[in-house]
């Protein structure tokens, strides 16, 4: 260690400054521990009283947000008519009487009691005639409810009896231990808070609710180490998480919150704004003394540790640092001589070698970059095509060459439904069809550039005036190779004619790109060697209404007969395969529109994204129909389930339409039946069904038409008559509405 450090101490080198520049920075450290401790200390005691303080703020607006938010939920029942309709009439009735009624109320009020944010244990509604509670379970009496099911000795059956008379609509009372004691057995239902809800509107009923105390309690408070207290106006406790009767010192609790110390304990207190409830909670002494101990005993092992271990790393780094350095300088001194066998460097020696090792790797990239042109040329090309623009004028130059030319651009469509796409990299694929495609045409012209220009195009580039298109045995012969891989992928070929200047890239480029997009159905290769006008799906408004009318009536195959009817118009025009795709685009988009019409969205999203994937799998005309049958037998489905829903209310609506479908049905006749308004059974039914009531009577009379129509013997006016339309005009408008055709077309058909 001696001759170590006997060369640097004398020669004040590059080892003594690292040195002492470590130990400085080491210095400052320490110093500034020092100065942050003693000034902190004192700051940490203050600290973590202020920690207390914003806890029981925090507390304290969590509890008060809770009650008010209990309060303004209870009250806004009072303000829903529906509910308050059913309410007003359970509370004149005894127990079990108006059970739909019944089910009504107890939908909201377990809607309350399921939120697990709310902590609510239970909702109920307490009714003084009959003397029975409804809660979400059902109802029960009140001496049952609250000498069985919910039982507990500060609140017996005479204190809720008692609560009718009571003057207080809006009451927070003290927390209690409640029981439910069924076949002497007793079940603990928990630490619950009852708050009562009353209206000064009805005297004879009002809301329980039981709040989960110590659930609500754990949300709310950051620590549960320490005693909490909820004391009301009056001092009272109305929670505690103290079994034991502690004595608390009212006489300090003053102001609107602080902090004192009393009998070994700093008492931390704030009131409620909105309640004037006090929430209080204590600590020991002790236990904030304890902390600031253990705070300082880490912090002074942190202070030494840092010390040694600062001192150590220091001189370790030095060494590390000084040593390699002087070598390297000692061999830049000597660079032309070979490395001392007995210095024992290996970094020396490493470095050494790096060096000789970076001058022979300068002369092997210049001989690589040589090699390199073709790439470059093939970057260039894609610039060229891509509007890309470059500074660069030598690399514009490598693409410039101002000969005749043709395109062919090969666009590779993965299927998504091959088992081999799926264990093949679609990237190294790609690789493979453009390697097979460049020997391919390399041993039929040498004046030829082939490469990749994105992830699913490969393009060939073929100068001469002859051009691509003249070739057909060379276009017929690729597409052989590649027809033997249909199951794997889909291949188009677009072939430009030839262009006579470079200038013309671009545009050949998008014309090839164009050409593409006229791929016709079918799962083969397919060679597009001219570019033909541009055809647009012609579907209007009025057949896309149509579309959404056989959609509603729920009948497939009517909904099919739409389609089949595209397809056959899109096979007679020879579209492109992006025009069926935009049409499955559409039947798609109407079917959405249909189901969410009838408040079907979420059962629909699982459906939507298989008939995507399907779409995208359909290549071939009997895809497309097979698809478009799968969609019209899903919508189907959805709606039929949807209308077979029971409800008590449009149950009748349905039964009394179809019991009476010869009469003149309205919705004020059908209202006055169901002792209801107008404007109310329109918007349940509608909420209900998913369609409104026209469109129900509409759509059921039809559907009646159908098999009416079926027997030759009646005449069509009679069916009119029959199905309760004023007059043969208004029968038939609806028919071919809802059926896409008339009443005699239909007739035919089906004798046919």
């Amino acid at each position: 260690m001696r001759s170590l450090f006997r060369n640097p101490l004398r020669n004040h080198s590059l080892f003594v400054r690292l040195m002492l520049s470590f130990l400085a920075v080491i210095v400052l450290l320490v110093a500034f521990n020092f100065l942050s401790f003693f000034y902190l200390k004192n700051k940490i005691h203050k600290e973590i009283i202020k920690y207390n303080d914003l806890n029981m703020q925090h507390t304290m607006e969590g509890y008060e947000r809770h009650i008010d938010l209990t309060k303004n939920l209870m009250l806004g029942i009072y303000q829903k008519e529906e509910l308050m309709m059913n309410l007003n009439f359970l509370r004149k009735l005894p127990e079990g009487v108006g059970y739909d009624r019944m089910v009504s109320v107890q939908k909201e009020l377990k809607a309350l009691q399921l939120n697990p944010f709310l902590h609510y244990m239970n909702v109920m509604v307490h009714f003084k005639e009959g003397a029975y509670v409804l809660e979400k379970e059902g109802s029960s009496r009140s001496k049952d409810m609250f000498d069985k099911f919910l039982v507990s000795p500060q609140y017996p059956l005479s204190f809720w009896e008692d609560l009718f008379d009571s003057g207080d609509f809006f009451h927070t009372y003290p927390a209690a231990e409640f029981k439910e004691i069924y076949m002497h057995t007793a079940k603990s239902l928990g630490y619950l808070l009852p708050i009562i809800v009353k209206s000064n509107l009805y005297n004879d009923m009002y809301f329980i609710v039981l709040l989960d105390a110590r659930s609500l309690f754990r949300t709310l408070h950051y620590t549960e180490d320490h005693p909490f207290f909820i004391l009301n106006e009056t001092g009272s406790p109305l929670f505690s998480t103290s079994a034991a009767d502690e004595t608390i010192p009212l006489h300090a609790l003053t102001g609107k919150g602080g902090n004192f110390t009393s009998n070994g304990y700093y008492y931390f207190y704030i009131k409620g704004i909105e309640t004037g409830f006090t929430y209080l909670t204590k600590v020991p002494i002790t236990n904030i003394s304890a902390q600031l101990l253990k705070l300082n005993i880490v912090l002074l092992t942190l202070l030494g540790a840092t010390i040694v271990i600062g001192t150590i790393v220091s001189l370790w780094f030095s060494v590390r640092l000084h040593h390699p350095v002087k070598r390297l300088m000692e061999s830049i001194q000597h660079y032309n001589q070979e490395p001392q066998a007995d210095s024992g460097i290996r970094e020396f020696v490493v470095i050494q070698e790096k060096l000789k090792q970076l001058i022979d790797s300068n002369t092997d990239l210049n001989d690589d970059l040589s090699k390199k042109n073709s790439l470059l040329r093939y970057y260039a090309y894609t610039n060229k095509f891509k509007r890309i623009h470059t500074q660069f004028h030598d690399l514009k130059d490598t693409a410039y060459e101002n000969k005749p030319f043709s395109l062919m651009l090969v666009h590779v469509h993965f299927l998504p439904h091959s088992s081999e796409a799926a264990e093949l990299d679609s990237e190294r694929t790609t690789y493979f069809i453009r390697e097979y495609i460049n020997y391919h045409f390399s041993q039929l012209s040498s004046d030829s550039v082939i490469f990749q220009i994105d992830q699913d195009q490969i393009l060939v580039i073929e100068f001469g005036e002859t051009g691509l298109h003249a070739q057909p045995d060379v276009l017929q012969s690729l597409k052989e190779v590649l027809d033997q891989d249909k199951d794997l992928a889909l291949f188009t070929i677009a072939v430009t004619p030839v262009f006579k200047q470079s200038s013309e890239f671009t545009d050949a480029y998008e014309l090839a790109l164009a050409m593409l997009k006229q791929r016709l159905p079918g799962d083969d290769t397919q060679i597009i060697v001219e570019k033909r006008a541009a055809y647009s799906l012609a579907i209007s408004a009025k057949q896309e209404d149509e579309l959404a009318t056989r959609i509603s009536s729920g009948d497939s195959r009517a909904i099919l007969e739409w389609t089949d009817k595209q397809l056959e118009q899109l096979k007679q025009n020879a579209a492109p395969h992006s025009a069926y795709a935009e049409l499955g685009e559409l039947v798609m988009k109407v079917s959405k529109h249909s189901l969410d019409a009838r408040r079907l969205s979420k059962d629909r999203s699982s459906l939507e994204v298989g008939w995507r994937e399907q779409l995208q799998a359909c290549f071939t005309t009997e895809q497309f129909a097979a698809l478009f049958e799968r969609m019209a037998m899903d919508t189907v489905h959805l709606l039929k389930e949807k209308i077979e829903e029971k409800d008590p209310v449009t149950s009748f609506v349905q039964q009394y339409v179809n019991e009476h479908l010869e009469q003149d049905i309205s919705l004020d006749l059908v209202a006055d039946k169901l002792n209801i308004s107008r404007s109310y059974l329109s918007t349940y039914f509608k909420e209900k069904t998913g369609e409104s009531f026209s469109e129900y009577l509409n759509r059921v009379r039809i559907s009646k038409a159908k098999e009416m129509l079926s027997e030759v013997d009646l005449k069509i006016n009679d069916i009119s008559a029959r199905l309760g339309y004023q007059s043969v005009n208004s029968f038939i408008r609806m028919f071919k509405r809802y059926a896409g055709v008339t009443p005699g077309e239909y007739r035919k058909r089906q004798l046919s």
